[in-house]
């Protein structure tokens, strides 16, 4: 991916960030067939939100248990190498995942909405997963998105996007946001 690829697209990108937007290229050219300029507008946009204590998505496995439940292991991993992994059984392999995730967070959540949408066309397409989630303390919502090959760790990532959002507000990290609650009805 060079350089000049990147400014063709008008994409918006730290020069210090070049070596791993390169190597997640890589990672993409091998998966996929042609790389067309919608994968690489989708690489960009996919770039990690980082929680207070630098954790981000790594991986996760699914096990499908005897009583039709699911397994997840969520691994997370921050830039010294420190992994954590959360495990949590739910209905689903996306309710797995979203409670082992809550795990981690330990915070009051709920899942407002979950939306699944193809990035790029054909069978090697990336997905987008959108959240959105309230912070049950505040009453505010967080928006995020997650991009992947595979829906389930697209839908981690977003997952846990959306928890960073609600973890840096109630760290003080970032205001109060305005929710549509906030906004005066006509009565």
């Amino acid at each position: 991916m060079p350089l000049s690829k990147l400014k063709e697209l008008a994409l918006d990108f730290a020069e210090s960030e070049i070596n791993d937007l390169f190597a997640k290229f890589k990672v993409l050219a091998d998966k996929k067939n042609e790389v067309t300029d919608a994968d690489i507008r989708a690489l960009i946009a996919g770039t990690t939100v980082e929680n207070p204590e630098g954790f981000h998505f790594d991986d996760l496995q699914l096990t499908t248990n005897d009583d039709h439940t699911i397994t997840a292991d969520v691994q997370l991993v921050n830039g010294d190498g420190e992994t954590i992994n959360c495990v949590a059984e739910g209905k689903g392999s996306v309710e797995a995942i979203f409670n082992a995730i809550d795990q981690f967070f330990n915070q009051s959540v709920q899942l407002l909405s979950y939306n699944i949408e193809a990035v790029t066309d054909g069978i090697d397409s990336q997905a987008r997963v959108l959240v959105a989630v309230e912070n049950t303390d505040t009453d505010t919502i967080f928006n995020s998105s997650g991009i992947d090959f595979d829906v389930l760790k697209a839908s981690a990532i977003a997952y846990i996007h959306a928890n960073t959002f609600v973890q840096k507000e109630n760290a003080g990290e970032i205001g109060h946001q305005v929710s549509y609650r906030d906004l005066p009805t006509n009565n």
